[in-house]
């Protein structure tokens, strides 16, 4: 599923600025997914791999091991506590409880592209076209932070992390006979 998060190459991204004096300029980086919907793909990677802790528990159940190991796994996890925070405040708009004691959303979801990824740059009087020939060479990211605005992490690893918990402690003790 995280697989999801490097595929790049999509429809585009355009956006337009007003500048002080009122001129409007249009941008365009085509060739690449538009940031909204790398947002809306990590956000789905949260909520998925936050589900894991019932599918986990539902398992462990079934094969008589104790349930509350893999809430303990959550307790001991940073990570995990995290990827709860920003899953359940995408599935229901807000957080009123806070599982890391963050109230941790996802903020900053950007792109950056670099001069290899690059095929062209044509400036018009109010428009700039930017053709991405490597998409693979384009870089997304966003960061976590806390309710006081405070950089938790990155995203990503913050992600990665929490699955590798599952994979690593929960899925075994989930798992094993």
């Amino acid at each position: 599923m995280t697989r999801k998060l490097e595929n790049k190459a999509g429809t585009g991204i355009s956006g337009e600025n007003t500048f002080p004096n009122g001129e409007v300029h249009r941008f365009r980086f085509e060739g690449v997914i538009p940031v909204e919907e790398f947002q809306d793909n990590l956000l789905s990677l949260y909520v998925w791999a936050w589900s894991m802790k019932d599918y986990l528990k539902e398992v462990a159940k079934g094969l008589g091991k104790d349930p509350r190991y893999i809430e303990s796994l959550v307790d001991s996890s940073p990570d995990l506590q995290l990827v709860s925070d920003i899953a359940n405040r995408s599935k229901h708009g807000t957080l009123n409880k806070s599982r890391s004691g963050r109230f941790a959303s996802l903020s900053g979801v950007k792109f950056t592209a670099s001069q290899q990824s690059v095929s062209s740059i044509t400036v018009y009087a109010f428009d700039v076209v930017v053709n991405v020939l490597d998409p693979d060479q384009v870089e997304y990211a966003a960061s976590v932070l806390s309710d006081s605005g405070v950089e938790l992490g990155n995203a990503k690893e913050i992600l990665s992390n929490g699955i590798a918990v599952w994979e690593r402690r929960g899925c075994e003790y989930a798992t094993s006979a």
